[in-house]
């Protein structure tokens, strides 16, 4: 990387967690898979908004279960993921480095508060759940992060740090993570579920979050 380096963005799930997907994880515990990967697909079609596919996995998982509140929720994210062993060195390393650590996640926002917690990191982003005053989910949320435009939060993060983006790298495992890559000053690709985000990655390829930053700060990002 030409410029010094000042933040480091990550996803979240599939690359500091033992799951793809939060949200999957939500639904096979309440049994709603198949309908929405339905409702996954007329997103990607273009047939759906975000918003839209918040509230229908919402709605899926309260007609599973009509009690479903936040408690309940943080119990099967707990049961069900976990924090990567190496992720805690990968961010500690950085830190060491004076390197600011944030994340963009599409995955569940409990989840991303959760890690966030378990690592230090106090920048982060996701689509939010809407809750009632007890607690209850409400159907719907707030898609502070969409799907297909998580690239716009490198720029919001690198704004509120003040940093070039050309000072940032991204560390992220799908093609949905590729914008957020091309908008930076590069990216490496942790188990990548695609050749677009190895691409974007310029072809750099890691194992594991701790491979990444070894790889970062050996050879730089972009």
């Amino acid at each position: 990387m030409g410029t010094t380096l000042k933040l480091v963005i990550f996803d979240v799930d599939g690359v500091l967690v033992d799951v793809r997907s939060s949200w999957r994880v939500i639904h096979e515990a309440l049994g709603t898979t198949h309908y929405s990967e339905l409702y996954a697909r007329l997103y990607w079609e273009g047939r759906i908004s975000y918003r839209d596919w918040m509230l229908a996995d919402t709605q899926l998982w309260l007609e599973a279960e009509p009690r479903l509140d936040r408690d309940m929720l943080r119990g099967i994210l707990e049961e069900r993921v976990s924090v990567l062993p190496d992720a805690y060195d990968a961010i500690e390393r950085l830190r060491r480095r004076g390197v600011e650590v944030a994340f963009v996640s599409g995955g569940v926002d409990l989840l991303v508060e959760r890690v966030a917690g378990e690592l230090g990191v106090r920048l982060w982003a996701a689509p939010r759940l809407s809750f009632d005053e007890r607690g209850r989910l409400v159907p719907g949320g707030v898609p502070e992060v969409e799907a297909d435009a998580k690239h716009r939060w490198v720029i919001r993060f690198s704004r509120m740090l003040g940093v070039p983006r050309s000072s940032v790298c991204v560390v992220g495992d799908s093609r949905i993570d590729a914008p957020m890559m091309m908008v930076a000053g590069g990216g490496v690709a942790v188990n990548p579920m695609d050749s677009v985000v190895v691409r974007a990655a310029g072809g750099r390829v890691a194992k594991t979050p701790l491979d990444a930053v070894e790889l970062i700060l050996g050879e730089g990002c972009g």
